[in-house]
Parts: C-alpha cells; sequence; structure tokens
C-alpha cells in the first residue's frame, strides 16, 4: 500500500514540475517572454537572447510546457536593455538590443503597453498592427490607439523631416516622438489638448512647432521639448494653462517663447539651460499664476527679460526668486500690427502674431516690416 501511494505521489510531483506559474521566464527562438497568468493562459513579450534585426513580428500565441499563451502585453523595458529578465529582475546594460530592427508588427491579441516601449529602436521606421485589434491601430506606420484619438509612438528611426498630426487626435502619448533625430517640423492639429510627459524628449532635430488655429490644447506635460536643442521660437497657444516641470530644458536654441494669458501654472524650471532664452513674452496674470524659482539658468551672453502687462513691481514682488529681468513693455507690443497695408511705414520689424520686435530679427522665420513679408534664414 505504501509502495502505491509512493508511486502516485512521485506522478503528482512529476506532474506539478511541468506546470507553468506566473513570472516563468522562458525563449522561443530569439523572442523571450514572461507568464502574466497561468489561469488566463497569458504571457508579455520581455526582450530578446540575442541582438535582433530587420523586421519583428510578435506572435499572437506561443507554446509553454504544453499550453498555448496568448501574447496580451509588452514589458516596459523590453527593448532597452542586453538581458532585461533574469528571475524577473531587471539587469542594467549599456548595450541596447533593437538598433537592428526595422519595422516592428503587432499581433490582435496585444492589448497591454505602456506609452511608446520602442523608444530605442533607433532604426525603426514602423509600427503596425494587426486590425483584428480591439486596443490598438496603426496609420502610415504611427501607433495609435484603436479610436485614432491617442498618438502613441511615432518610430524613432522614421526618416521624414516633417509630420501632419492627423486632424481628431486629441492627446500626444508619453515620449510618442522621444528620441527621433529626423523631424525638423511638427504640426499639431486643433483637435489636440493634451502633451503627456516627454512627448518629444530628445528631438534634437526640431526647429518648428505649428499649432493649428483654433488650438484645444490645455496643457504641456513634465519634459514635453527635453533637449530639443533646435528648437528657436515657440508660441504656445490660447488656452493652455499648464506648462510642465523642465517642459523646454535643454532647449539651448530657443531664443524666445510667447506664454498666453490663459496660463495659470508654470512648472519647476521650464526653461532651465535655455542659454540663449532673450525673451519672454508673458501675457499672464501675475494674481492667479504660480511660477516656480529658478525658472531659468543665467543666459551665456544675455540676461532674460521677460516681458509683461502692467506693474512690473507686482511681478517682482510675487516672483523675487524668478531669475529674468522682468520688463512692462507689453502694452506697446500688443499695438503691433493691424493690417499689412504700409500706411505709415515704420521701419519696425513684427512677428506674424503683431508682436513689435526690438529690432531686426536674428531668428530664422517669416516676419513683417513696412507691410511686407520679410524670410529671415
Amino acid at each position: 500500500m505504501k509502495k502505491i501511494l509512493f508511486l502516485f505521489l512521485g506522478a503528482l510531483l512529476s506532474t506539478m514540475t511541468a506546470w507553468a506559474t506566473e513570472g516563468d521566464v522562458f525563449a522561443v527562438g530569439n523572442l523571450k517572454y514572461r507568464v502574466t497568468s497561468e489561469s488566463q493562459q497569458t504571457v508579455e513579450f520581455v526582450g530578446f537572447t540575442t541582438d535582433p534585426s530587420g523586421a519583428l513580428e510578435i506572435p499572437a500565441t506561443v507554446s509553454y510546457k504544453g499550453k498555448d499563451y496568448s501574447m496580451t502585453g509588452i514589458f516596459i523595458y523590453a527593448f532597452s536593455d542586453k538581458d532585461v529578465i533574469h528571475t524577473g529582475t531587471l539587469h542594467d546594460s549599456d548595450e541596447l538590443t533593437c538598433d537592428g530592427i526595422t519595422s516592428i508588427a503587432l499581433p490582435s491579441t496585444m492589448s497591454d503597453m505602456v506609452g511608446n516601449v520602442f523608444v530605442y529602436c533607433r532604426n525603426e521606421t514602423s509600427i503596425t498592427v494587426d486590425p483584428g485589434n480591439a486596443k490598438y491601430s496603426s496609420k502610415d506606420g504611427v501607433l495609435f490607439d484603436n479610436s485614432g484619438k491617442t498618438l502613441i509612438a511615432y518610430p524613432s528611426g522614421r526618416n521624414e523631416a516633417s509630420y501632419t498630426i492627423p486632424d481628431g487626435v486629441t492627446d500626444i502619448d508619453h515620449q510618442a516622438f522621444c528620441g527621433n533625430l529626423n523631424l525638423k517640423s511638427v504640426t499639431i492639429p486643433a483637435s489636440v489638448s493634451t502633451f503627456r510627459g516627454g512627448c518629444f524628449n530628445g528631438c534634437t532635430g526640431l526647429t518648428s512647432v505649428v499649432f493649428a488655429a483654433g488650438s484645444q490644447l490645455k496643457s504641456i506635460g513634465n519634459d514635453s521639448f527635453w533637449n530639443c536643442m533646435n528648437l528657436s521660437s515657440i508660441t504656445i497657444p490660447d488656452g493652455v494653462t499648464s506648462i510642465g516641470n523642465f517642459a523646454f530644458y535643454g532647449c539651448g536654441g530657443l531664443a524666445s517663447i510667447t506664454i498666453p494669458a490663459s496660463v495659470t501654472s508654470l512648472g519647476e524650471n521650464p526653461f532651465y539651460y535655455c542659454e540663449v532664452l532673450a525673451h519672454i513674452y508673458c501675457y499672464a496674470n501675475p494674481e492667479t499664476l504660480t511660477w516656480t524659482d529658478n525658472v531659468t539658468r543665467p543666459a551665456k551672453s544675455k540676461s532674460t527679460r521677460c516681458h509683461v502687462k502692467g506693474d512690473v513691481k507686482v511681478w517682482e514682488t510675487k516672483f523675487p526668486t524668478v531669475n529674468v529681468t522682468f520688463v512692462g513693455d507689453l502694452d506697446h507690443y500688443e499695438t503691433g500690427i493691424k493690417s499689412l497695408a504700409p500706411d505709415t511705414p515704420d521701419g519696425a520689424w513684427y512677428t506674424l502674431d503683431g508682436m513689435k520686435l526690438e529690432g531686426e530679427p536674428t531668428t530664422p522665420g517669416v516676419y513683417v516690416k513696412d507691410g511686407k513679408k520679410m524670410i529671415i534664414k
């Protein structure tokens, strides 16, 4: 009787050791996966066994210990480290794994990703999604949610110089354009209401951001334009209420920025290391505005002038630690362009939105002088 019992227990233990458990990491070919639910038989993609190259197609199902598991997620660091997973622990590595990937195809079962997990795929030019996917979609190789309202990931290796975000998009997701070095200009449709954190982080080639008329943008998230070092000027659309922490950090080419009256919150150091920032045109109300100290780092060759409306002393009293020189001359600037007819030529230079400049501009762009359009290259 004891012998039979021992044989039964041995067979039972042998069977149990063949079962998968949540957290199990296994490889099929060059791709690595982790079991996320044994009862629902789901896994997530977690990395590679060797450096991948070419087109990557993530499968809808994989087999493990005699069972088929549905592919539902991508681990946030799956495309970043040489050996991402080892017994469930993240291991740091300076050697990136996905430089050789040229395109990524997602299966119909994929439903769980956190923002742009493909940031470090520096040569990836296209992200496609199975048409049967209920969570995600793709348009011209750019990843969106299924409704097309949230832009999730613009390929890091895409080499077009300009991109117009489709009408109807409302959100630019976390790190959506992060790391693309080729983009020079982006056009934002009026429908966009939110920039998530880091959405243009590290886009070092970006020189121009154009907001469509009637922009619905309400907030610019933390680190949105971090290290966009060639961005020379930007006008924040009317209606924006908040600009996040370090929003323009490291924009070393940013010479001027316009802040509309709707802004009530400037986060921590939004213009830090903007070393040539000479002019901030701030239309906000000082009574309702919150502005963290150390907003700018001292410019290399000149101090930053913050042009405001009303009594300068009000600004200086409320924001004594903000590293700018307040100048109360916006009332004068607001009398800029009334029309393009040169009725009374004054030789002054104006921006296209009617702001009078202090002499001839040095920043490339389109301006107006004596009723004529002037282009500075």
